[in-house]
């Protein structure tokens, strides 16, 4: 599995990726010059467009910018009485 595999079957299922995984991704792309393909079968990464999101996160906010940041409401604190 992975290579042109991994590329090719985009969009097979969701996934998350740890802050490593990005900060790894991130660095091979703009630190080492490597294609966003290159990037995409290196690391098993089948979406094009989460590598250039992680890639503009990172130039935008730095490295904290590609931790995941919890989703969706916060909890209700229930009031002492």
């Amino acid at each position: 599995m992975g290579g042109a595999d991994a590329v090719l079957n985009a969009g097979s299922r969701h996934r998350t990726y740890s802050y490593d995984v990005k900060l790894a991704v991130v660095k091979d792309r703009l630190e080492n010059g490597l294609t966003v393909r290159e990037v995409m079968i290196k690391h098993k990464i089948p979406s094009e467009s989460s590598v250039k999101a992680w890639c503009r996160q990172y130039r935008d906010g730095g490295s904290d910018a590609l931790i995941d940041k919890p989703r969706g409401r916060k909890p209700r604190v229930k009031q002492a009485e």
